[in-house]
């Protein structure tokens, strides 16, 4: 799944979709797994990748751990903090703003 960055625009959904499915139910490992993988995909495909899908995974964060009742909200927690230290590996350390992070959030 992370031997290439043109895997990304299949996995990166997938598995973010996998994090929030309800028919898993209250299966915790399923969530875990698809979390785990998704955060080591990420490592693999850098800051560029990670950078192109952080709303994405801002918003299933915070939906899944805000606004339902997950069996894991430290996970979402692990994995949002892995996917911003990959997001911002490649950025000066006095930028407060990126220019490719969307105004929106």
């Amino acid at each position: 799944l992370a031997s290439s960055k043109r895997m990304a625009p299949l996995v990166v959904p997938f598995l973010l979709d996998s994090s929030k499915d309800v028919t898993v139910g209250d299966n915790e490992q399923v969530i875990k797994d698809a979390l785990e993988c998704l955060g080591e995909c990420f490592e693999a495909y850098g800051p560029e990748v990670a950078q192109k899908y952080l709303v994405e995974v801002l918003k299933a964060c915070r939906d899944q751990v805000c606004r339902t009742t997950t069996p894991c909200p430290d996970d979402f927690a692990k994995f949002l903090e892995r996917t911003l230290r990959v997001a911002l590996t490649d950025m000066p350390s006095v930028a407060i703003e990126p220019a490719w992070f969307p105004k929106s959030v």
